[in-house]
């Protein structure tokens, strides 16, 4: 059986990881008014531009990036069926 690796992040709740990856909300919310970068964002519909577009994406799924960059949403029950996590490693 072939190994693959990937390397994915987790998307939590909070404001540095919406801010790191350029996440939008519906309905609109300024995250310019949050105070710390520790606060949980406000809850609503949640997506992640990629080159094919905005994807929705919620907390919990996990974003992986390309070989060319770009990123992608696994959904955490896709990666958690597809893969087996290891030691802070994911295989396949």
């Amino acid at each position: 059986m072939k190994k693959y690796y990937i390397e994915a992040e987790q998307l939590t709740g909070w404001l540095t990881m919406f801010l790191k990856y350029h996440i939008r909300i519906e309905p609109a919310a300024d995250l310019c008014d949050m105070q710390t970068m520790d606060e949980l964002v406000p809850r609503g519909r949640y997506f992640l531009p990629t080159s094919s577009g905005d994807v929705e994406i919620e907390v919990g799924d996990y974003i992986a990036s390309k070989p060319n960059g770009d990123l992608i949403v696994i959904p955490k029950d896709v990666l958690k069926q597809c893969f087996n996590t290891t030691d802070g490693e994911t295989t396949k």
